[in-house]
Protein backbone atom coordinates (compact mmCIF):
# COMPACT_ATOMS: atom_id res chain seq x y z
CA UNK A 1 0.00 0.00 0.00
CA UNK A 2 1.26 3.54 -1.42
CA UNK A 3 0.62 6.57 1.71
CA UNK A 4 1.16 9.95 0.30
CA UNK A 5 1.10 13.22 1.85
CA UNK A 6 -0.02 16.31 0.27
CA UNK A 7 1.59 19.09 2.40
CA UNK A 8 2.55 22.81 2.45
CA UNK A 9 2.36 25.14 5.55
CA UNK A 10 0.57 28.08 3.21
CA UNK A 11 -2.95 27.99 2.29
CA UNK A 12 -3.91 29.00 -0.92
CA UNK A 13 -1.31 26.69 -2.92
CA UNK A 14 -4.08 24.39 -4.70
CA UNK A 15 -2.85 21.40 -2.00
CA UNK A 16 -6.46 20.15 -1.52
CA UNK A 17 -7.18 20.82 -5.54
CA UNK A 18 -4.50 18.62 -6.30
CA UNK A 19 -4.84 15.85 -3.64
CA UNK A 20 -8.57 15.41 -4.57
CA UNK A 21 -7.78 15.05 -8.25
CA UNK A 22 -4.70 12.66 -7.97
CA UNK A 23 -6.97 10.46 -5.73
CA UNK A 24 -9.59 10.75 -8.65
CA UNK A 25 -6.90 9.92 -11.32
CA UNK A 26 -5.98 7.19 -9.89
CA UNK A 27 -9.11 5.76 -8.92
CA UNK A 28 -10.25 6.09 -12.59
CA UNK A 29 -7.51 5.57 -14.52
CA UNK A 30 -5.23 2.97 -12.80
CA UNK A 31 -8.34 1.00 -10.99
CA UNK A 32 -6.72 1.13 -7.61
CA UNK A 33 -8.74 1.34 -4.80
CA UNK A 34 -7.75 5.04 -3.12
CA UNK A 35 -8.66 6.22 0.38
CA UNK A 36 -8.54 9.55 0.74
CA UNK A 37 -7.91 11.15 4.19
CA UNK A 38 -8.72 14.78 4.73
CA UNK A 39 -6.77 16.24 7.81
CA UNK A 40 -7.95 19.25 7.42
CA UNK A 41 -10.18 20.87 10.20
CA UNK A 42 -11.80 23.10 7.38
CA UNK A 43 -13.20 19.60 5.94
CA UNK A 44 -12.86 20.88 2.12
CA UNK A 45 -12.18 17.79 0.63
CA UNK A 46 -15.78 16.71 1.45
CA UNK A 47 -17.02 19.16 -0.35
CA UNK A 48 -15.73 19.38 -3.29
CA UNK A 49 -16.73 15.48 -3.70
CA UNK A 50 -20.73 16.84 -3.36
CA UNK A 51 -20.92 15.86 0.44
CA UNK A 52 -23.17 17.93 2.38
CA UNK A 53 -21.54 20.76 4.13
CA UNK A 54 -22.93 20.04 7.42
CA UNK A 55 -22.81 16.59 9.17
CA UNK A 56 -23.36 15.18 12.52
CA UNK A 57 -20.24 12.59 11.78
CA UNK A 58 -16.87 13.29 12.56
CA UNK A 59 -14.70 10.80 10.65
CA UNK A 60 -11.64 12.14 10.88
CA UNK A 61 -12.11 13.22 14.15
CA UNK A 62 -13.29 9.46 15.35
CA UNK A 63 -9.76 8.53 13.35
CA UNK A 64 -7.64 10.62 15.94
CA UNK A 65 -9.52 9.84 19.02
CA UNK A 66 -11.10 6.82 19.40
CA UNK A 67 -8.73 3.65 20.03
CA UNK A 68 -11.09 1.01 18.20
CA UNK A 69 -11.81 2.81 15.50
CA UNK A 70 -10.51 1.97 12.23
CA UNK A 71 -9.80 3.50 8.98
CA UNK A 72 -12.01 1.51 6.83
CA UNK A 73 -14.80 1.72 9.09
CA UNK A 74 -14.79 5.54 8.76
CA UNK A 75 -14.68 5.22 5.12
CA UNK A 76 -17.08 6.83 2.77
CA UNK A 77 -17.78 5.62 -0.87
CA UNK A 78 -17.31 8.62 -2.96
CA UNK A 79 -19.19 9.25 -7.21
CA UNK A 80 -15.93 8.21 -8.34
CA UNK A 81 -15.78 4.31 -8.97
CA UNK A 82 -12.55 3.17 -6.75
CA UNK A 83 -12.44 6.42 -4.11
CA UNK A 84 -13.47 6.45 -0.55
CA UNK A 85 -12.80 9.37 1.62
CA UNK A 86 -12.74 9.82 5.24
CA UNK A 87 -14.14 13.20 5.67
CA UNK A 88 -13.03 16.51 7.88
CA UNK A 89 -14.57 19.14 9.91
CA UNK A 90 -14.34 21.88 12.61
CA UNK A 91 -14.46 19.33 15.78
CA UNK A 92 -11.17 17.76 14.18
CA UNK A 93 -9.25 21.40 15.67
CA UNK A 94 -10.06 20.74 19.02
CA UNK A 95 -9.04 17.04 18.97
CA UNK A 96 -6.16 18.14 17.92
CA UNK A 97 -5.58 20.07 21.20
CA UNK A 98 -6.78 17.27 22.89
CA UNK A 99 -3.95 14.27 21.53
CA UNK A 100 -1.49 16.71 21.78
CA UNK A 101 -1.04 15.77 25.69
CA UNK A 102 -0.24 12.36 24.45
CA UNK A 103 3.03 11.17 24.79
CA UNK A 104 2.38 9.20 21.45
CA UNK A 105 0.36 12.13 19.95
CA UNK A 106 2.59 12.31 16.58
CA UNK A 107 2.34 8.78 15.96
CA UNK A 108 -1.28 8.11 15.99
CA UNK A 109 -1.69 8.06 12.53
CA UNK A 110 0.99 5.44 11.47
CA UNK A 111 -0.47 2.61 14.00
CA UNK A 112 -3.82 3.15 12.49
CA UNK A 113 -2.56 2.45 8.94
CA UNK A 114 0.82 0.31 9.38
CA UNK A 115 -1.27 -2.86 8.85
CA UNK A 116 -4.10 -1.38 6.68
CA UNK A 117 -4.86 -3.00 3.52
CA UNK A 118 -7.98 -2.31 2.53
CA UNK A 119 -7.06 0.33 -0.17
CA UNK A 120 -3.83 0.31 -2.36
CA UNK A 121 -3.18 3.65 -2.13
CA UNK A 122 -3.80 6.55 0.85
CA UNK A 123 -3.83 9.89 0.43
CA UNK A 124 -3.49 12.27 3.01
CA UNK A 125 -4.80 16.09 2.45
CA UNK A 126 -3.15 18.20 5.27
CA UNK A 127 -4.13 21.60 6.97
CA UNK A 128 -1.74 24.71 6.21
CA UNK A 129 0.29 24.40 9.24
CA UNK A 130 3.30 22.47 11.33
CA UNK A 131 0.76 21.34 13.44
CA UNK A 132 0.09 18.22 15.47
CA UNK A 133 -1.94 16.83 12.88
CA UNK A 134 0.53 17.67 10.10
CA UNK A 135 3.35 15.37 12.03
CA UNK A 136 1.05 12.53 12.63
CA UNK A 137 0.46 12.49 8.33
CA UNK A 138 4.29 13.17 8.17
CA UNK A 139 4.89 9.87 10.28
CA UNK A 140 2.08 7.81 8.76
CA UNK A 141 3.61 8.68 5.42
CA UNK A 142 5.72 7.14 2.58
CA UNK A 143 5.73 10.05 0.26
CA UNK A 144 5.17 13.56 0.27
CA UNK A 145 4.03 15.94 -2.73
CA UNK A 146 4.51 19.33 -2.29
CA UNK A 147 2.07 22.17 -4.29
CA UNK A 148 4.44 25.06 -4.52
CA UNK A 149 1.99 28.54 -5.39
CA UNK A 150 4.50 30.53 -8.03
CA UNK A 151 4.88 33.47 -5.50
CA UNK A 152 8.06 35.32 -4.27
CA UNK A 153 8.52 33.21 -0.77
CA UNK A 154 7.43 30.05 -2.20
CA UNK A 155 11.33 28.97 -2.17
CA UNK A 156 11.64 29.96 1.72
CA UNK A 157 8.75 27.80 2.38
CA UNK A 158 9.57 24.86 0.07
CA UNK A 159 13.22 24.43 1.87
CA UNK A 160 11.39 24.73 5.53
CA UNK A 161 9.10 21.93 4.57
CA UNK A 162 11.89 20.07 3.16
CA UNK A 163 13.70 20.38 6.43
CA UNK A 164 10.97 19.27 8.78
CA UNK A 165 10.36 16.33 6.26
CA UNK A 166 14.44 15.76 6.39
CA UNK A 167 13.49 16.01 10.64
CA UNK A 168 10.71 13.25 10.72
CA UNK A 169 13.25 11.00 8.67
CA UNK A 170 15.86 11.72 11.88
CA UNK A 171 13.50 11.31 14.50
CA UNK A 172 11.91 7.86 13.25
CA UNK A 173 14.77 6.39 12.11
CA UNK A 174 13.68 5.49 8.87
CA UNK A 175 13.98 6.66 4.76
CA UNK A 176 10.45 7.94 5.02
CA UNK A 177 8.42 10.34 4.51
CA UNK A 178 10.48 11.22 1.25
CA UNK A 179 9.71 13.98 -0.98
CA UNK A 180 8.42 12.35 -4.19
CA UNK A 181 7.11 15.76 -6.31
CA UNK A 182 7.16 19.34 -5.96
CA UNK A 183 4.31 21.05 -7.91
CA UNK A 184 4.03 24.68 -9.04
CA UNK A 185 0.57 25.96 -8.87
CA UNK A 186 -1.37 28.91 -9.86
CA UNK A 187 2.07 29.47 -12.80
CA UNK A 188 0.60 32.87 -14.41
CA UNK A 189 2.63 34.28 -17.34
CA UNK A 190 4.71 36.77 -15.89
CA UNK A 191 8.59 36.71 -15.19
CA UNK A 192 8.66 36.73 -11.73
CA UNK A 193 6.59 33.12 -11.96
CA UNK A 194 9.32 32.11 -14.50
CA UNK A 195 11.97 33.02 -12.73
CA UNK A 196 10.43 31.09 -9.63
CA UNK A 197 10.13 27.85 -11.95
CA UNK A 198 13.78 27.95 -12.83
CA UNK A 199 15.07 28.57 -9.24
CA UNK A 200 12.76 25.63 -9.02
CA UNK A 201 14.09 23.51 -11.55
CA UNK A 202 17.64 24.15 -10.59
CA UNK A 203 17.34 23.54 -6.44
CA UNK A 204 14.82 20.23 -7.10
CA UNK A 205 15.00 18.82 -10.65
CA UNK A 206 14.37 15.52 -10.14
CA UNK A 207 11.16 16.06 -8.00
CA UNK A 208 9.71 19.18 -10.08
CA UNK A 209 6.63 18.36 -12.04
CA UNK A 210 4.91 20.21 -14.68
CA UNK A 211 3.18 23.81 -13.53
CA UNK A 212 0.00 23.95 -12.90
CA UNK A 213 -2.13 27.90 -13.94
CA UNK A 214 -5.05 29.52 -12.54
CA UNK A 215 -8.50 27.82 -14.14
CA UNK A 216 -11.97 29.16 -13.12
CA UNK A 217 -13.31 26.10 -14.82
CA UNK A 218 -11.74 24.12 -12.17
CA UNK A 219 -13.27 26.21 -9.06
CA UNK A 220 -16.85 25.77 -10.90
CA UNK A 221 -16.29 22.09 -10.77
CA UNK A 222 -15.31 22.35 -7.20
CA UNK A 223 -18.73 24.55 -6.16
CA UNK A 224 -20.61 21.77 -8.33
CA UNK A 225 -18.97 18.81 -5.74
CA UNK A 226 -16.94 17.57 -9.58
CA UNK A 227 -13.48 16.65 -10.42
CA UNK A 228 -12.23 18.93 -13.34
CA UNK A 229 -13.19 16.04 -15.34
CA UNK A 230 -16.54 14.97 -14.47
CA UNK A 231 -17.26 18.94 -15.06
CA UNK A 232 -15.87 19.90 -18.39
CA UNK A 233 -13.59 16.74 -19.60
CA UNK A 234 -12.11 18.46 -23.03
CA UNK A 235 -11.15 21.63 -21.64
CA UNK A 236 -7.46 22.75 -21.23
CA UNK A 237 -7.93 22.57 -17.40
CA UNK A 238 -8.73 18.76 -17.99
CA UNK A 239 -5.40 18.05 -19.81
CA UNK A 240 -3.29 20.24 -17.80
CA UNK A 241 -4.55 17.78 -14.75
CA UNK A 242 -4.63 15.13 -16.36
CA UNK A 243 -0.90 15.10 -17.25
CA UNK A 244 0.31 16.73 -13.73
CA UNK A 245 -1.68 13.83 -12.19
CA UNK A 246 -0.32 11.23 -14.26
CA UNK A 247 3.48 12.76 -13.22
CA UNK A 248 2.50 12.45 -9.42
CA UNK A 249 1.02 8.91 -9.79
CA UNK A 250 4.33 7.49 -11.59
CA UNK A 251 6.25 9.22 -8.75
CA UNK A 252 4.24 7.72 -5.98
CA UNK A 253 4.97 4.27 -7.41
CA UNK A 254 1.76 3.82 -8.34
CA UNK A 255 1.30 1.80 -11.87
Amino acid sequence: MVRTAFINEKGGTGKTTLAVHTAAWIAENLGKKVLLVDMDPQGQVGKTLGFPARDERHPASTLLQDKEARPGDLAEPTAIDNLDVIRSDKTLASVAEKIARRKDAHRILDEKFQRYRKHDVVIFDSPPSLGILTQNILWASQNVVLPVACTYLALDGCAELIQTIDQVQEESGRKTPAVCAIVPTFRRRTRLANEILERLDEYFPDWLTDSIGFYVAVDEAQSHGKTIWQYRKRSTAAQVFNDVCAQIAARMGVK
